[in-house]
């Protein structure tokens, strides 16, 4: 597990400090990303002032929501001609 910016550096990820959106605590989390931008993992940020370092499993896990298959696949849609 890559727990901080210079493993993540070493791996070729980068860390990106966010937070949680799904609950009303809004712990800190640090996104680790593959060389293409790609989110890979979410890991618990200790620096956060607030969590300080804890985040409960739906935070931790939503990763897998962004690469669900059956996740609605949002694009424009083309315009229909009117008469």
């Amino acid at each position: 597990m890559v727990t901080d910016s210079r493993q993540a550096m070493n791996s070729g990820t980068t860390m990106t400090p966010t937070y949680c959106r799904l609950c009303e605590p809004y712990c800190g989390l640090l996104a680790e990303k593959d060389a293409a931008g790609e989110l890979v993992r979410l890991h618990p940020n200790r620096d956060h002032p607030v969590s300080r370092g804890f985040a409960c499993n739906k935070g931790v896990s939503f990763h897998y929501a962004n690469k669900d298959p059956r996740r609605l696949a949002l694009s424009p849609a083309p315009r229909e001609r009117q008469a």
